[in-house]
């Protein structure tokens, strides 16, 4: 029988696999159980703090191995990966351009492809810091909130795309405050939508266009 896991922000599917024995987080996502969390969350890389997931039973694994000898067993785990477009001020690509991702004090040096996205292994780390073009980014891995479904409207998902995008809509609380009503005006009148200071169905749609997510 499957137990319930409620989602907590910052948590990811592979970690939630990975804390509950688990080396793929597709077993859990695609359990029969979590047919309706599937509905719900269509995207299994956007997950709300509050969701229930089901957690299906551990099957155990026979291995035969020979006595008296000394025998080495591996864990395998499926990569967990940081896939991020980066882009200047004003909008323009960064493609092939050289980075430095920083993870767990580690330093990875790479280069954007040619649409301007960085890829890399990062394992269970749920903080990164990005440094590029003489920049530092901190990135927290894990917590960006869907903007469908959600407790406060999606206006917490809303506020970290914005401020993600360069607009600043204060602190991500999931209030619209008047802080984030500008920073939707300053988004809308920069895509070309009718400046409503709101978060209506087009500017939902742009903001999932324009972050890719």
């Amino acid at each position: 029988m499957s137990k319930v896991h409620t989602v907590k922000q910052g948590e990811c599917l592979s970690t939630i696999a990975w804390s509950h024995g688990f080396s793929d987080w597709r077993t859990i996502y695609e359990h029969p159980d979590n047919e309706e969390f599937r509905r719900l969350r269509p995207n299994p890389h956007l997950l709300y703090p509050g969701d229930q997931i089901h957690i299906p039973p551990l099957k155990a694994k026979t291995v035969s191995a020979k006595a008296g000898a000394t025998h080495v067993f591996t864990l395998k785990r499926s990569p967990r990966r940081l896939r991020v477009g980066v882009r200047d001020h004003d909008g323009t690509v960064l493609a092939n351009t050289d980075y430095v991702l920083i993870v767990r004090g580690r330093e990875k040096s790479g280069k954007t492809n040619q649409d301007g996205l960085l890829d890399e292994e990062i394992g269970d780390a749920t903080r990164c810091k990005l440094v590029i073009r003489g920049r530092t980014m901190e990135l927290a891995v894990g917590e960006l909130n869907p903007m469908e479904h959600t407790d406060d409207g999606g206006i917490s998902g809303a506020q970290m795309r914005l401020r993600n995008l360069g607009f600043n809509p204060g602190p991500v609380d999931g209030k619209m405050g008047p802080r984030t009503a500008a920073a939707l005006s300053a988004f809308q009148r920069v895509q070309g939508l009718e400046v409503t200071g709101e978060l209506d169905s087009a500017t939902r749609q742009k903001l999932t266009e324009r972050f890719g997510c």
